[in-house]
């Protein structure tokens, strides 16, 4: 059975078409199923830092705490915290401040079990 896995992406910038070159990395987490519980805030500037959020966010998992919010009129997301520093949000929008709240306890619950994978993607944006 597959269990929740980190991905890395290299993200590229394309500007009219043409691509500009790597822009930097980011990451999302998946669950055992492959469905797409969340990702990184930022933009990383090279995979070695993504990395190194990746496994800040692993070890410091136990500290994070997670804000419900607004996004729009009727949607709600959600986003974790660590101190003061945003590291993670939801990837979808919910109709209900209760299943943001559910889906961001599920992430959380994943985090500090999940494997990094050693494959990374290639994203263009």
């Amino acid at each position: 059975m597959a269990a929740a896995r980190f991905e890395i992406y290299l993200v590229k910038r394309r500007v009219d078409g043409a691509e500009i070159g790597a822009s930097g990395a980011t990451w999302r987490l998946l669950s055992n199923n492959n469905r797409d519980l969340g990702h990184a805030v930022d933009i990383f500037e090279d995979i070695d830092l993504c990395g190194a959020a990746v496994e800040f966010l692993r070890q410091n998992a136990e500290h994070a705490v997670s804000v419900s919010l607004r996004s729009g009129r009727a949607d709600w997301a959600w986003r974790v915290q660590i101190g003061q520093a945003a590291v993670a949000v939801s990837s979808r929008r919910y109709q209900r401040r209760v299943q943001a709240e559910y889906a961001s306890g599920v992430f959380l619950g994943l985090v500090a079990g999940a494997v990094v994978m050693n494959t990374v993607r290639l994203v263009q944006r």
